[in-house]
């Protein structure tokens, strides 16, 4: 009985659109019979399979019927049909197109109900939709291309909130080979931001700054003073520190000489102690002897250096090398 029913109401509704409307698929006068009968049995077919559950198979019938023959009826099951599949951005649209359908020569009041019908469930179903507003940071609008689930994004629409889905959804984001991909999921009335973040390079220095810089100044020299003195100011420093070391040790050999004489006698000494003091005077000795070569080398060097160097005009070129006993300069003065 149920069936029958529904049967009954889509068959009026069918029939008092009259099959025909100025925006139908085919012209009034192109829809033969075969067609307003198949695209009957569609119809039928596609609300029982709503009424069943089986919102896919209603939406398949009902498109196909709708894509023949578009009159309010079939448009708003179809309309339905969307919604339950959780396409609502699609149910939306076609609501709208519903209430966009002009007059036909059939019962004008079944038209009226089914317009009436799909502008109220649009209503419900509006605030429901959600969106995402795209954002770009780190590059200009006219630099990225966007797309949503695959769909290209108009560059003027973005940053512009967009109805979609409930569900998870894909934004990416390309600037020449450089991409940006953001996934996310909307609940239902869920308003969310998609901000596509992308790095900005860094500008690559000027040629002319690069080719006019300044060479930075020689380590082994002192601003002012010219390389050759500025070796005899670190040959001078070589040799005070060699005389300093030499006299430390000298001052050790003779500490260590005088405590090994407490035990020994002349050059025969039997007492351990007197044999490790003399080892201790001996090494520190021989320390002492080559720091101060060392220390006296560098301190003439240095005078030699300091009092033969040019004037800071002219062209020098001077190397150090300090061996044991020996300093030696060379380059040019």
């Amino acid at each position: 009985m149920k069936r029958f029913g529904l049967r009954l109401l889509l068959c009026v509704h069918l029939a008092g659109a009259g099959w025909s409307t100025p925006t139908t698929a085919f012209a009034a006068d192109a829809v033969d019979d075969a067609t307003r009968n198949t695209a009957r049995k569609l119809g039928y077919a596609g609300v029982e399979a709503y009424q069943a559950g089986d919102y896919r198979t209603a939406s398949e019938k009902l498109e196909k019927a709708y894509a023949v023959l578009r009159v309010p009826s079939l448009g708003l099951w179809s309309a339905r049909a969307l919604v339950k599949l959780g396409k609502w951005v699609e149910g939306a649209e076609r609501y709208t197109q519903i209430g966009q359908l002009g007059a036909s020569s059939g019962n004008e009041a079944v038209q009226k109900r089914a317009r009436a019908d799909a502008e109220s469930e649009l209503a419900a179903l509006t605030p429901k939709i959600p969106s995402i507003t795209v954002q770009i940071t780190g590059a200009t609008l006219a630099e990225v291309s966007v797309q949503i689930d695959g769909a290209p994004i108009a560059q003027e629409l973005l940053g512009e909130a967009r109805p979609v889905n409930p569900g998870p959804h894909k934004v990416e984001g390309l600037r020449n080979s450089e991409q940006a991909v953001l996934e996310l999921s909307l609940a239902e009335s869920e308003h969310k931001p998609a901000v596509l973040v992308f790095h900005t390079p860094v500008a690559a220095a000027p040629l002319a700054a690069q080719t006019t810089a300044a060479p930075p100044p020689e380590s082994d020299s002192h601003p002012g003073l010219g390389r050759q003195r500025t070796l005899a100011l670190i040959a001078g420093g070589v040799g005070v520190v060699g005389i300093g070391v030499g006299t430390v040790f000298g001052f050790k050999s003779k500490s260590d000489h005088d405590e090994a004489e407490k035990y020994c006698t002349g050059s025969q000494c039997s007492d351990p102690r007197g044999v490790s003091a003399g080892n201790d005077a001996h090494a520190a000795g021989n320390v002492s002897t080559v720091a101060m070569i060392v220390g006296g080398v560098g301190l003439a060097g240095a005078a030699v250096l300091w009092f033969t160097a040019p004037h800071a005009s002219a062209s020098t070129s001077a190397r150090l090398g300090v061996g044991v006993g020996t300093l030696q300069v060379r380059g040019q003065f």
